[in-house]
């Protein structure tokens, strides 16, 4: 299978310390340790000092430098069992669900920073319809689409059908 779950985070306006950009980053960071060989090595020789400094500052081009590009770029691309190249996908859920001053931040690493990233490492990002998030990333996001889940299906909580949808999206996002 050449297209694996690397990590997902979910926000949520319930918990906003979970919807931080720190928070999203260790989170998603953290899942990457497991699933991309390599990756903590290269995480953890910058030193735990230096990562510390990062995540003390929270400023959020320098923590995705430090957690994602710089790490990522010193280790080979994820292989399946075959060899050949795999691509992981990051899902970041519900980024409208952060705080306003949050989810600047993350728009900010979405735009300018996830670009730069390896070619292996998409990333899926939900949001209900926001045109501050649609206007914020359109010069440079790569794909984008609007799934319009009617109301009623949502609160009957047919999953089946949330499901579909949803796959059908991803499925689609896929196949760029």
């Amino acid at each position: 299978q050449r297209d694996m779950l690397g990590a997902w985070h979910f926000c949520m306006h319930s918990n906003p310390s979970k919807s931080t950009v720190l928070a999203i980053i260790l989170s998603i960071s953290g899942m990457l340790e497991v699933t991309i060989p390599g990756y903590a090595q290269a995480l953890h020789a910058q030193g735990d000092a230096v990562l510390q400094e990062a995540k003390s500052k929270a400023d959020p081009m320098e923590l995705f430098e430090m957690f994602f590009l710089t790490p990522l770029s010193k280790i080979d691309p994820p292989r399946d069992c075959d060899g050949n190249l795999k691509r992981l996908i990051v899902i970041l859920d519900a980024i409208d669900e952060m705080i306003l001053k949050e989810m600047s931040g993350m728009l900010a690493v979405l735009r300018d920073g996830v670009p730069d990233l390896p070619s292996f490492l998409l990333f899926f990002v939900t949001s209900r319809r926001n045109d501050n998030i649609l206007s914020a990333l359109s010069a440079k996001v790569r794909f984008a689409i609007e799934l319009v889940v009617p109301i009623n299906i949502i609160h009957s909580h047919k999953k089946e059908t949330i499901r579909f949808h949803c796959n059908t999206a991803l499925s689609n996002y896929l196949l760029l």
